[in-house]
């Protein structure tokens, strides 16, 4: 087309533009001549085109079939003849129109005029998988509004612009610099865009406002009649969270004349409530959205071949409004389609989902009882020192006052009292009778109050081992430590699905390009092998002995030959990946659709089983856990009971236990072990 540059694609074919089918203020876009289904966007200022080029490259790169289903992908990059990036090949979404011209009745029923308001819930639900989709991906839309979404006759929904897509590429953030107004989430109400990393809660509350529109035939949440004088704008009114169907707060809105939320399930005003709240971490993800509208799906009812409504209201809302109204709101059914988003990606999220919900697991691999559960330290009060001198007078000054007796007998006796005794021996003996007896009495008090206390501290003792030995015994758990490290295994597989997707999908790659993959290795002689520690000799030998090429280098070969190192094995196989690399990054190939839907059902089935696992082994080791964690605290405060009265009653016996030396029990015990009896 005159006054076009001459412009290739990523495989250097030219490519001939035609004519323009729409034009922004960043591109062009324009059909392809000679690829149907094809439209090229050209982008008209030169000095972004670095930065324009680095996020294609990542979107084209990032690419799944999951990704291509719901949003008009980047397919290559489109280059000048210097070979700079200039814009980029994409879907044409023939025959689809902007999700404005669906919500609103007069272009529905001219473009979609058998849609009925189950149409509308089918496009808000395929909206939110859409949205959830890139989300799972890492992406985020950054600039959601009306004019970005199409929707097919079939209610399929397709999100376009994504080179607007914010994007992490090498750790740096490519913003989403742009973005409507009425469609911005409150905390960037009147922010520079370009400042503003965008999150996907910011897309969410973008969602929750189109799905209002979608449902509510093109009414924004935020826009009413004013209660006062002053009629705030749109902007404002995002800005300081006024809904106007809110329900739970006071704002300074009434909704417009006509139109109510009630003929809405609660489970859907629920999630408008959440979504355009002040609480910004309640706001429901587009999964959520999309689980809620298919439910709504499910409960709707006919009123007449054009009408279809929530089953659970009295009457059909629609009959009511087109009376009232004298206005026709819906045509008769239309065929509608599910976006089916790629199994794959939804295997790979839910795994993501089970190893987030697993990797907190709280595994107590060590178990200690309550400090000093088995160590008694016994300090005694003042008033025990005291009761144990008391005990140790009651033995000692026995014995003295008896020794002191029986000298002055033994002197009376033998001594010039001789004449006397007959007078003194009563004396004496009416004298030391009561103490004796009075003092033995006290001592066998003693004695028993010391055998009491002994026999209280060892069966405190004893039950205190009872409950430390049944502890311990309950914290340890056969094979804990090898089921811990099992799971722990497992969980860091799952954490790798991305890479074990890859893996599959090479697997299918090489066995398909098998032949031209060894094609490419043959080109390449083993004589110039790229291998530092093989002389050339040893090549020579290698090549004389069958290995004559890098297509030759395969484990089964290399085993039989005695003269190669497990070293010169790994730099020979180094080398031939090496060249396999090039051969991947110079090509670009793909599997047929065959081949494709199996390498994704391995994976799915691969992700299924392991997330099974994960969970299994979750569970296994969070019961053993709570299993563990009741009977420590069922067990911990009888130790600690057990412990105190261990403690007092060794307490107890530290005083009385000196009271034994002269019981007779001990005595008798004594000389029996002394060989005297």
């Amino acid at each position: 087309m005159a006054g076009l540059k001459v412009l290739f694609d990523a495989e250097g074919k030219p490519l001939e533009l035609h004519a323009r089918v729409g034009e922004g203020g960043e591109a062009t876009v324009r059909h392809v001549a000679g690829r149907d289904g094809v439209l090229a966007k050209v982008y008209k200022d030169q000095d972004d085109l670095a930065e324009h080029a680095r996020k294609v490259v990542a979107l084209v790169a990032m690419a799944t079939p999951g990704l291509e289903k719901v949003a008009a992908w980047p397919k290559q990059l489109v280059v000048d003849d210097s070979g700079q990036a200039v814009g980029f090949l994409m879907e044409h979404l023939k025959g689809w129109t902007p999700l404005y011209n669906v919500y609103q009745t007069r272009s529905r029923l001219r473009q979609v005029p058998h849609g009925d308001w189950g149409f509308l819930v089918r496009v808000a639900r395929n909206l939110a998988a859409a949205v959830s989709a890139v989300h799972r991906a890492g992406l985020v839309v950054g600039d959601l509004n009306e004019s970005n979404v199409l929707v097919s006759g079939q209610a399929m929904v397709k999100l376009i612009d994504v080179d607007s897509f914010q994007v992490e590429v090498d750790g740096e953030t490519l913003a989403c610099p742009v973005g409507k107004a009425e469609y911005l989430a409150p905390e960037l109400q009147g922010r520079d865009l370009d400042l503003h990393r965008r999150s996907p809660s910011h897309d969410v509350f973008a969602l929750a406002v189109l799905v209002f529109q979608t449902l509510m035939l093109g009414r924004h949440p935020f826009a009413g009649r004013p209660c006062g004088l002053l009629e705030p704008s749109l902007e404002e009114a995002l800005a300081n969270h006024w809904y106007v169907y809110a329900s739970e707060r006071d704002v300074p809105l009434r909704p417009p004349p006509g139109m109510t939320v009630d003929w809405l399930p609660p489970a859907v005003r629920t999630l408008f409530e959440r979504a355009f709240g002040p609480d910004v971490a309640a706001r429901p993800t587009a999964k959520v959205w999309a689980d809620v509208l298919k439910e709504l799906e499910s409960e709707l009812t006919p009123c007449s071949p054009g009408h279809v409504y929530w089953k659970g209201l009295a009457a059909c809302p629609w009959c009511r409004l087109e009376r009232r109204s004298r206005t026709r709101l819906f045509g008769g059914q239309a065929e509608i389609a599910v976006v089916t988003v790629c199994s794959g990606d939804v295997a790979l999220a839910d795994l993501k989902e089970a190893v987030d919900r697993c990797a907190t697991l709280p595994v107590p691999l060590e178990h200690q009882l309550p400090n000093g559960a088995l160590t008694l330290v016994v300090t005694a009060s003042p008033d025990d020192e005291n009761t144990k001198r008391k005990r140790i007078r009651y033995v000692v000054a026995p014995i003295i006052s008896g020794m002191l007796s029986i000298s002055i007998l033994v002197w009376m006796f033998t001594g010039a009292f001789q004449q006397v005794r007959s007078v003194l021996t009563p004396m004496l003996i009416a004298f030391y009778m009561p103490v004796v007896t009075t003092r033995g009495i006290r001592i066998r008090k003693a004695a028993m109050e010391a055998r009491r206390t002994r026999q209280e501290r060892e069966d405190a003792l004893a039950r205190l081992k009872v409950l430390a030995d049944r502890y311990m015994e309950a914290s340890s758990v056969p094979n804990l430590p090898a089921k811990n490290k099992a799971y722990e295994e497992l969980l860091a597989e799952s954490k790798s699905a991305d890479q074990k997707r890859q893996e599959i999908r090479d697997r299918y790659l090489n066995r398909y390009y098998w032949a031209e993959i060894n094609r490419f290795l043959s080109k390449y002689s083993v004589l110039v092998a790229d291998v530092k520690d093989l002389s050339v000799r040893r090549l020579n030998s290698l090549y004389e002995s069958g290995i004559r090429s890098a297509a030759d280098i395969v484990f089964s070969k290399l085993k039989d030959l005695p003269e190669l190192s497990p070293a010169d094995r790994d730099q020979l196989v180094a080398w031939r990946k090496s060249l396999s690399d090039q051969f991947w990054r110079a090509s670009s190939l793909s599997l047929p659709k065959e081949m494709e839907d199996q390498a994704e059902q391995e994976f799915v089935q691969w992700a299924k089983e392991t997330a099974n696992k994960l969970d299994s082994a979750y569970r296994e080791l969070k019961v053993l856990t709570n299993s563990m964690e009741e009977t420590q605290r069922v067990l911990r405060p009888q130790i600690v009971e057990a412990y105190q009265l261990a403690a007092d009653a060794e307490r107890d016996y530290s005083i009385h236990k000196d009271a034994i030396i002269l019981d007779r029990e001990s005595i008798k015990n004594f000389f029996t072990y002394k060989g005297i009896q």
